[in-house]
């Protein structure tokens, strides 16, 4: 079986991963980990925790009783590959921000969060001003273009909407203000045990890797009127299907439904 912890950048990748990891001991790998990212990683999760890379297929590791690809399995994930992991009976959890595939095998599964398209787009932004290898990406750019070979918000969340696969989408607003409710609705999903959900705070997480926990904040504007004005208008349509009515980006206005579908 294959789980795709599937978002748009910006969009609560990490924190779903946390959630995987604190409540399941689960480890959901990243396709784009350049190959100096997952030497550390490697040296990291074996030395750490236990992790062994399998002696006949080195893109595979074991935890325990558990399954993964090492990051970076992007170009390794062929069809016939991506055939073979979704019959087996353990579990493969695959971070993605790629658009959705024009079909879905049995044993295939999403879990995807969702958040107001002016603080993703903002967020990332942001985040392309302190990554010193590229250049500033605008908002509006990101809404309509996206970055590095990535979707624009629009398209990604128009193509995620409109494919039939099994799949339970998170608000990121909602999990703020209710993070073990998130916790349950994972587990009851994919049918893993909760007992007492665990989960960490924004601050905390932010404390531990500053990078992908920017700010710690949910919502929050900080462009010129003229821009949110083009975010919202490019991806207006597709922000309301996702269940954001309007440009307001306060936490707690937004009320995407916990939805799940297949």
């Amino acid at each position: 079986m294959i789980v795709y912890v599937a978002t748009w950048p910006r969009c609560g990748n990490s924190v779903l991963r946390d959630l995987f990891w604190l409540n399941w001991g689960v480890t959901v790998t990243d396709p784009y980990m350049p190959a100096s990212g997952l030497a550390t990683w490697t040296k990291i999760m074996t030395a750490k925790h236990g992790v062994i890379i399998d002696p006949d297929e080195p893109q595979i590791f074991h935890l325990g009783a558990k399954v993964g690809l090492l990051p970076g399995w992007l170009g390794w994930l062929t069809e016939e590959r991506r055939a073979e992991l979704a019959a087996e009976r353990v579990t493969y959890y695959l971070k993605t921000h790629e658009p959705p595939f024009a079909s879905y095998l049995p044993g295939e599964k999403v879990v995807q969060m969702v958040r107001h398209p002016l603080a993703a787009c903002w967020s990332w932004h942001c985040l392309t001003k302190e990554q010193k290898a590229h250049r500033s990406i605008p908002p509006e750019v990101l809404a309509t273009e996206g970055h590095a070979g990535l979707l624009g918000f629009a398209d990604y969340h128009e193509r995620w909407l409109d494919v039939e696969v099994p799949l339970v989408r998170i608000a990121y607003e909602r999990h703020a203000g209710h993070p073990e409710a998130t916790v349950r609705t994972i587990g009851a999903y994919l049918g893993l045990p909760v007992d007492r959900p665990r989960v960490a705070s924004f601050s905390t997480m932010k404390s531990v890797n500053p990078m992908r926990y920017r700010a710690g904040r949910v919502a929050g504007w900080q462009g010129t009127d003229e821009q949110a004005q083009a975010v919202w208008d490019a991806c207006r349509e597709v922000g309301m299907r996702l269940g954001y009515p309007s440009m307001d980006t306060v936490v707690g206005r937004a009320e995407p439904a916990y939805a799940s579908a297949g």
